[in-house]
């Protein structure tokens, strides 16, 4: 596809695994809406960040804005 998704923050011990999956990590519908940053990367081909931040400025939002209102309503 050419695109990834971080997920969790890797670290150097564990470069080949996510974090979320870790067997001693909580099942996600066990977890309290604390424990979420509101925050994760995602990673997109260039062309896509290309179209996308261009319908952002079609619409006079930010490309964050944008993005999250997409999200929020999926």
């Amino acid at each position: 596809m050419g695109w990834r998704v971080s997920l969790a923050r890797r670290s150097p011990a564990s470069s080949n695994s996510l974090a979320m999956s870790s067997p001693t990590s909580k099942p996600l519908a066990r977890r309290s809406l604390s424990e979420y940053s509101g925050k994760f990367q995602v990673r997109i081909p260039p062309a896509t960040h290309r179209r996308i931040a261009e319908k952002a400025a079609e619409e006079h939002v930010s490309l964050h804005r944008y993005v999250s209102d997409r999200l929020a309503s999926a």
